[in-house]
């Protein structure tokens, strides 16, 4: 998605009306800065943080901020994940060297704390001790080896 909004292409099977719909929607991610910086302040305490992540991997990167000590929140775009909201009692900086530390260091998934009531919905979990479904969760929705991989070409923004 980054690289759609920072590039110039031109889709030939948009119509002229999405065409213009996608160059404003360029203008809007170039002037907010989403395309140019990880972190964009919201306010005093609150950032808005894009990895430009996948839904397994913004997971994944939720919960190593999580166990960092920096409280998060998943903000939606429709039915999908899009953003990490950050509120945050530290400055901007702290913030970029914790993503830059879960970057460069070893994460163990199966460390995250979390929380007795995620699972997955299905009809069968009341059959299903929590354990097992909190270890479903963690091996089907949280891929640090993939938010590793796709927060390589974002850290650089760091």
């Amino acid at each position: 998605m980054r690289d759609i909004l920072i590039g110039d292409e031109q889709y030939s099977y948009l119509s002229g009306d999405c065409k213009k719909r996608l160059e404003q929607i360029r203008d809007v991610a170039k002037q907010s800065g989403i395309t140019g910086n990880i972190i964009t302040p919201l306010s005093s305490r609150k950032y808005a943080i894009y990895p430009w992540l996948g839904t397994r991997q913004l997971s994944a990167l939720f919960f190593a901020l999580e166990q960092k000590g920096i409280k998060c929140s998943v903000q939606p775009g429709g039915f999908i994940p899009v953003y990490l909201e950050a509120d945050f009692d530290n400055s901007f900086g702290v913030l970029e060297q914790a993503i830059s530390e879960i970057y460069s260091s070893e994460v163990d998934k199966h460390t995250f704390a979390l929380p007795d009531n995620i699972q997955v919905r299905n009809k069968y979990n009341n059959f299903i001790p929590q354990e097992l479904l909190v270890k479903q969760v963690v091996k089907d929705y949280v891929d640090v080896t993939g938010m590793k991989k796709d927060l390589s070409e974002v850290v650089k923004l760091i």
